[in-house]
């Protein structure tokens, strides 16, 4: 049986003391006098590379072992010398398993998150072979599936030897230059043009599609949200389908890349197995406030994770100022929430793109894009809360033009003389964030706000606001609810 060389890297230098150790060591093609001439051979034609005489080893050691002894010389003599020519040969020299080879190197380049062994295995396998996704320890083993790799990657790509969390990598960092910089991953494509990072994605959310879609109800339900049951299932999912937990919490990661590198991903949003999805996905939650209700939106979905290319892609009249029964309520807030900017302006693009020219929510868009956004939002431990409006958690982000945006819009429902049942009104919660307070009242009059609106302590706006300066600078006797100015008045003055 032919010998595999396991490419453990690690700790290597590339002197000739550490290549002829090696020869030595690993290269096991006996003491004859040819066998002396191939390794000094090597060693010469190495240029202290020792990389590159890593790989030659694995190809001579693969010509000895199947008896082809006579070959070892002309065989070195046909190899480049250099490294990334013989990366080349090695991945182009055939078209076995080339569809394997493919994915193989796309994942282990664009997975989000470096894949464990059984991972990248049936991440391979669910697109190239339509089978059970469900791992059978007893058919394949743990060196089966290194050995899948092994050959899968035309030994490029090896198994760390991280002994309780073992991941795939490329045997040296020299590979992924040699496919990212020097057109290596576009000879494989065979493709000159093109942007073969958003291919990638776009295979890889196939990928993860692919092995959902063979995840069938006999396999187990993951549909029940009672809490002992998600943790057994979680185990049982982890155990027995390895690739079900990666493909379900990134299958619109790779999606949204796909659509930032202008591969449309309208159609596949149209059929994204949405309740599906969320089911799948709560199961891989450890803590319960991350998981959904089965009637979240996508929109709302897309918003939380700041998935921006898809925002854009997504089709619909949902707004992103509509309620809903999540965590953060309204898409725009769950944005606002986990920090992303660029997601918000996103779904504000998109609210405007039914607009006629001359609306104002475009400036409005416009305006927020140019912005240097340096608040950081309500936080993810934000959690919304029905007795308040969304205009004044918008305000609590100290966010003037979203808060434009949220009145402007019809469907924003931004009611400005709604009072909290703490009697906090908009202009209070305003005053308290350090907002410009004559920009706000501006903002809000002119939409037909009551600037008579009392709050807790019987204290209009702009009586509420002269307060607060006096207080913040201790210098004057704080102003009773009776010493209320109103607007005409506090403008005079």
């Amino acid at each position: 049986m032919p010998k595999k060389i396991e490419l453990v890297l690690e700790g290597q230098e590339g002197h000739d003391q550490d290549i002829i150790s090696y020869l030595d060591s690993e290269l096991e093609i006996g003491d004859s006098k040819l066998a002396q001439e191939v390794r000094a051979q090597i060693k010469e034609k190495a240029s202290g590379v020792f990389m590159w005489v890593v790989l030659v080893s694995g190809i001579l050691q693969q010509k000895y072992d199947q008896g082809r002894i006579h070959t070892l010389k002309q065989t070195l003599r046909e190899i480049p010398g250099d490294l990334h020519e013989l990366f080349r040969d090695i991945l182009t020299r055939d078209d076995a398993n080339k569809d394997e080879l493919l994915l193989c190197i796309q994942w282990v380049l664009f997975a989000r998150n470096p894949l464990k062994p059984e991972q990248l295995y049936f991440a391979v396998r669910s697109h190239t072979e339509c089978t059970t996704c469900k791992w059978d320890r007893d058919e394949i083993g743990e060196l089966a599936i290194r050995n899948f790799i092994l050959s899968s990657s035309k030994g490029l790509a090896e198994v760390t030897r991280v002994k309780n969390d073992p991941t795939v990598q490329f045997i040296h960092e020299s590979v992924r230059d040699f496919l990212l910089k020097d057109n290596g991953l576009s000879e494989i494509l065979m493709e000159e043009n093109g942007n073969l990072s958003a291919e990638s994605h776009d295979q890889l959310k196939k990928c993860c599609f692919q092995y959902m879609q063979s995840y069938t109800e006999k396999d187990g339900t993951l549909t029940n949200n009672f809490n002992p049951y998600l943790v057994e299932a979680r185990v049982v999912a982890d155990f027995e389908f390895p690739f079900l937990r990666y493909a379900v919490q990134n299958i619109l990661y790779h999606a949204n890349a796909a659509e930032e590198g202008h591969i449309s991903q309208a159609r596949f949003l149209e059929s994204f197995p949405l309740a599906k999805w969320i089911q799948h996905n709560n199961v891989f939650q450890d803590k319960e406030v991350r998981r959904h209700t089965t009637g979240a939106s996508l929109l709302y979905l897309l918003a939380e994770y700041n998935f921006g290319g898809l925002i854009e892609s997504h089709q619909g009249s949902q707004s992103c100022f509509d309620i809903e029964g999540e965590r953060y309520g309204a898409p725009i807030l769950a944005s606002m929430a986990t920090g992303s900017r660029p997601t918000v302006w996103k779904l504000l693009k998109r609210e405007t793109r039914d607009e006629p020219a001359t609306s104002r929510l475009h400036p409005l868009c416009n305006e927020y894009n140019m912005e240097q956004r340096r608040r950081s939002g309500p936080g993810r431990d934000f959690k919304y809360n029905p007795k308040w409006s969304l205009l004044h958690y918008i305000l609590r982000d100290q966010d003037l033009v979203v808060a434009s945006f949220a009145i402007t819009y019809p469907q924003a429902y931004a009611n400005m003389n709604f009072r909290t049942h703490g009697g906090e009104t908009v202009f209070s919660v305003a005053d308290q964030q350090g907002h410009d307070f004559f920009a706000v009242v501006k903002l809000l009059v002119d939409n037909g706000a009551n600037t008579e609106l009392t709050d807790k302590h019987g204290r209009t706006p702009l009586c509420q606001h002269r307060y607060h300066m006096q207080h913040n600078m201790a210098f004057a006797k704080p102003i009773s609810a009776g010493y209320c100015l109103t607007m005409e008045q506090m403008l005079i003055e």
